[in-house]
């Protein structure tokens, strides 16, 4: 059988070798190789790739796919044959989930639904760990609630058919990308060996076994082993982009868990956190809080270079038994612990991933404690697709439309002292469905907060909390939320 037009022009040569025993496949098997893979039936694993997976070298393999899914789409195949990315997904890694995850965002950009909803098939498909944190990518884009609503579907089945809640399945999806217990990961040029490290901004460095610290690997010299400095190389173009991805991922998650008021079991906290290589970083510029079982807050923390837990007068510090681990948002603690807190993580160099001590902080004024709306910024002019961005980059959902297909609000729960509450922030004279570029300029009318999950269209400020009743977290959050979509006036 000969490739088709669309197969011949994913060439060997324009691919990586796979690698089986040590020696590369020849051309001529590359080509029997994607021939196997184009006349593929769904469901079906061909002999020749079912050989491959039992005795090539993963990574080459994982490199393989990922450049298919590459070339496939540089060659201009149409994204309507997704035969050979389904294919690949049968001996593809984490890679091959992140070139996935790129194509699946660039036809989000052309608004090919179709291909990308393959694309999020393949990586529920796929199901590692590399592939779902993909997968959540997708319920995080602005916008497209149907992307949205089918990567959420994807991953409620996948913590399902583990036994586990959505967050717990986050937990458990962090990719380790093969670094060591402290978070490190060695480029070897034969002659010379680099290291990963983070930067204090959390940027993907290296650094030699002199200790010398650079942005990217140098070029090979003559003392150097060409192949092993051609395959660190390659590692390290992959790995520093896949860290990046990562690390700005869990940061988010991290600061939806600050929000929602989100703790963990002691357990979890130092197995998929605390021993974690990629989460630990995140956690060093934080504080965090000791819950004991009885619901109090035990005492609050950081988490030490060497992973071990330190109070604010800078001593080790234990977890309460039988308790949880709480991400403390600051209204948690005095102004004082603030300031020791920020003194203290200022001295040992530690940046948080997100604002955390100082978060803008907000309360009801003393005419706004009986109110059930708040009106602070009424009559603010906001451009339609920076207000709705600015929302929904921060997880809020817009409302249903009205009638003439126009929604004048967006919404968001959180979990307050009284359990779950929405909170509302309405504008006029509203967004059209179809034309957001050319929605009218928004002014904000008010927010206010409903003492319950709203699964439809806000019912109005009249059956809303009074401020002063509302959880102190969720009210400053959508203050500092309000400000921000008014700075500019």
């Amino acid at each position: 059988m000969k490739p088709d037009t669309r197969t011949a022009k994913l060439l060997p040569a324009d691919l990586p070798p796979v690698l089986v025993g040590g020696t590369p496949l020849v051309h001529s098997q590359v080509e029997r190789l994607l021939v196997a893979l184009e006349a593929r039936h769904e469901g079906e694993t061909p002999p020749l790739v079912a050989a491959l997976r039992e005795r090539a070298d993963p990574a080459t393999l994982d490199r393989f796919a990922a450049a298919l899914v590459e070339q496939w789409q540089r060659h201009g195949c149409g994204p309507r044959e997704g035969g050979i990315i389904q294919a690949a997904g049968q001996f593809g890694g984490d890679e091959y989930a992140r070139q996935l995850g790129a194509l699946a965002r660039n036809w989000k950009e052309k608004r090919q639904h179709g291909p990308v909803g393959l694309a999020l098939q393949c990586l529920f498909e796929l199901g590692s760990e590399a592939a779902l944190m993909q997968l959540r990518a997708f319920t995080r884009v602005p916008r497209d609630w149907a992307l949205k609503g089918t990567a959420t579907a994807y991953l409620l089945e996948a913590a399902a058919r583990r036994g586990l809640s959505l967050d717990d399945l986050d937990d458990r999806m962090t990719p380790t990308f093969g670094l060591d217990a402290e978070g490190s990961a060695t480029f070897d040029f034969g002659s010379r060996r680099f290291h990963l490290v983070l930067s204090p901004s959390l940027r993907p460095t290296v650094r030699d076994d002199a200790g010398n610290e650079r942005t990217d690997l140098p070029e090979p010299n003559s003392s150097d082993d060409a192949v092993l400095a051609a395959q660190a190389a390659a590692h390290w173009r992959v790995l520093k982009k896949q860290i990046a991805d990562a690390l700005k991922q869990q940061s988010m998650r991290l600061e939806e868990a600050m929000l929602t008021q989100r703790s963990w079991r002691i357990a979890d906290f130092e197995t998929y956190l605390l021993g974690h290589p990629l989460m630990r970083p995140l956690l060093r510029g934080l504080i965090w809080g000791g819950i004991s079982p009885g619901g109090t807050l035990a005492g609050t923390f950081r988490v030490a270079e060497d992973g071990t837990l330190a109070g604010p007068d800078d001593r080790e510090w234990a977890l309460p038994e039988g308790g949880r681990v709480l991400l403390l948002h600051p209204l948690h603690l005095t102004a004082d612990l603030r300031h020791r807190w920020g003194e203290l993580l200022a001295d040992y160099e530690q940046r948080p991933p997100f604002p955390q001590l100082g978060r803008a902080l907000h309360r009801p004024e003393p005419d706004e404690v009986a109110e059930r709306a708040l009106t602070r910024r009424t009559g603010v002019p906001c451009m339609a697709a920076a207000l709705a961005a600015a929302l929904e980059r921060r997880g809020w959902v817009r409302a249903e439309a009205g009638r003439r297909g126009i929604y004048r609000a967006h919404r968001r729960a959180f979990i307050g002292r009284r359990g779950l509450l929405t909170a509302v922030i309405e504008y006029a004279p509203g967004i059209p469905v179809r034309d957001l570029r050319g929605a009218p300029t928004q002014c904000i009318a008010c927010a206010y907060f409903l003492p319950r999950l709203l699964d439809g269209y806000p019912p109005g400020a009249g059956e809303a909390l009074p401020l002063g009743d509302v959880d102190p977290i969720a009210f400053s959050e959508v203050a500092a939320l309000v400000e921000a979509l008014t700075a500019h006036q």
